[in-house]
C-alpha cells in the first residue's frame, strides 16, 4: 500500500506570523494547474511535483506564498504526446485562455541557451519579451503572464536524469518511484516517494526553512531584507 503524503506543518510554523499578504498569483496558477491535473488525468500522462511546487506541498499542501509559477516533472516518453496537444504560436496570452506551448528547438542538439526564442505571436525574439519566450523549460502551461513549467526527466538505468534549468542533476529511481498521492491547492496530486531525498538532490542542501517569513505583515527573510 502506497501511503498518501500528508502535510508536515501548521502555516505559521512554516512562514510565520499571519498578516502578510496573500499569494496575488495563486488564482491564476489555481486555473492553471486544474487545466494541468484534467489533461493529466484524461490523457493519463504521469507527472510529479518538483522544485519549490514540491516543497510547497510537504509544507501546506499549496503553493508557496511568495511564488509565482509551478514546477512539473514529466517522462520525456510523454513528449510527443504533449506535443499533439499543444498551441501554435499565435495568440494574445492576455486573453484568459490556458494554452499549452512547446520549446520549438527542445528536440535539436543545441545547448538551453542556443535555443531561439519566440513570442506568443510567433515572431523570432533575441530576448525574453512575453511569457512564450523561453529557451527553458520543454514545455509551460500558460494563461495570461503565469505559467506551469514542465521538465523532463529521462530513464537511465536505476537512476533518473533531471535537466531542468540546463543542470544535470541524478536521483535514484527508488527515490522517485513508486509516485506517492499528495495535495496541491485541493487536487489530487503526485509526489517523489522520498521528496526530501529528492529535493537534496536538486537543491544540494538539507536546509529548506521558508525563505522569507511573515513578519510585520511583511514577507522577510532572516536578514530583514523583503521579498
Amino acid at each position: 500500500m502506497i501511503v498518501p503524503l500528508s502535510v508536515s506543518h501548521s502555516w505559521s510554523f512554516v512562514y510565520g506570523e499571519q498578516g502578510c499578504a496573500k499569494n496575488q498569483w495563486r488564482q491564476n496558477l489555481f486555473k492553471i494547474f486544474q487545466e494541468w491535473t484534467r489533461i493529466a488525468s484524461k490523457k493519463d500522462i504521469e507527472y510529479v511535483l518538483t522544485c519549490g511546487t514540491l516543497l510547497g506541498a510537504l509544507r501546506t499542501a499549496d503553493v508557496i506564498p511568495y511564488d509565482s509559477d509551478m514546477d512539473i516533472l514529466v517522462n520525456i516518453k510523454y513528449y510527443q504526446q504533449l506535443k499533439k496537444l499543444s498551441a501554435e504560436r499565435n495568440f494574445d496570452p492576455q486573453d484568459g485562455k490556458i494554452r499549452l506551448v512547446m520549446q520549438p528547438q527542445f528536440e535539436l542538439n543545441v545547448s538551453t541557451q542556443s535555443r531561439k526564442r519566440y513570442t506568443c505571436s510567433g515572431k523570432l525574439t533575441p530576448t525574453m519579451v512575453d511569457v512564450c519566450s523561453f529557451q527553458d523549460p520543454m514545455a509551460r502551461l500558460i494563461r495570461k503572464y503565469l505559467h506551469v513549467d514542465l521538465y523532463p526527466f529521462y530513464e537511465k538505468g536505476d537512476h533518473l536524469l533531471d535537466t531542468t534549468d540546463g543542470d544535470v542533476r541524478v536521483y535514484n529511481k527508488k527515490d522517485m518511484y513508486p509516485l506517492r498521492p499528495c495535495t496541491m491547492m485541493g487536487f489530487d496530486s503526485f509526489c517523489p516517494q522520498n521528496p526530501w531525498n529528492i529535493l537534496h538532490a536538486y537543491y544540494r542542501t538539507k536546509n529548506f526553512n521558508a525563505t522569507y517569513k511573515c513578519n510585520g505583515k511583511a514577507w522577510v527573510d532572516k536578514n530583514g531584507r523583503h521579498a
